[in-house]
């Protein structure tokens, strides 16, 4: 019984994060983000075709360094 607990929870960790990114991206791009990187919806789409929890979130830690946070 724990095995697809442990599934579920891994798999809405990945669903999180690549909800975050998207937002993040988005955000990145409304503020006028003109950086070398092609953060637009179908290259991000593309990006994040992968099931890595730590690649993932080393994204997210990159897209929020482009926003102008307090």
């Amino acid at each position: 019984m724990p095995l697809p607990i442990f599934y579920n929870y891994r798999h809405s960790i990945e669903l999180s994060l690549k909800w975050l990114i998207r937002k993040a991206a988005r955000c990145a791009l409304r503020e006028g983000y003109a950086g070398e990187e092609d953060i637009s919806p179908g290259q991000l789409d593309k990006r994040l075709h992968t099931h890595n929890i730590k690649k993932l979130a080393d994204c997210l830690s990159r897209y929020l360094a482009l926003l102008d946070l307090p």
